[in-house]
């Protein structure tokens, strides 16, 4: 995606809002470029390891957070609002990483990447995406 997920800790007192205007303002511009040729435009977000739960990128996670730090989704919030205030298709993997019951983990032990599963899961909700929201462009031979 365009935005991954910053590392906010919950009750951090460090704010980061301000860290976010360079970013989204050229978001707005690719957007506006987009819409200027016609072209649709969809900006993603997923989750880091650390932000799905506590079993996920570990021990690799503990180069970037201490045990002790609970994830926020603040950075997640700031993407959302964005998106909306702005009139931009949005798709959020934080439910579906969250939710995924399989015995493979979705991340790597030492490398915050996503393992084979977790790219099934993310081309699995992508594909289901443009299923839902381009049914004319999408043939079940191009997308299973």
């Amino acid at each position: 995606g365009l935005v991954g997920s910053e590392m906010c800790i919950r009750d951090s007192t460090t704010t980061r809002r301000g860290q976010w205007t360079p970013l989204f303002s050229s978001i707005r511009s690719i957007k506006s470029l987009c819409d200027e040729r016609g072209i649709s435009f969809l900006l993603t977000t997923y989750p880091w390891g650390h932000q799905v739960n506590e079993s996920e990128w570990q021990p690799g996670r503990f180069a970037f957070v201490t045990p002790e730090d609970i994830p926020s989704d603040t950075s997640l919030e700031y993407i959302r609002v964005f998106a909306h205030d702005n009139e931009i298709d949005f798709l959020d993997f934080f439910g579906k990483f969250r939710a995924y019951s399989g015995r493979e983990k979705l991340y790597y032990r030492y490398d915050m990447h996503w393992t084979p599963s977790g790219h099934k899961l993310v081309a699995d909700t992508f594909a289901g995406y443009l299923r839902q929201h381009y049914p004319t462009l999408i043939t079940e031979k191009r997308i299973p």
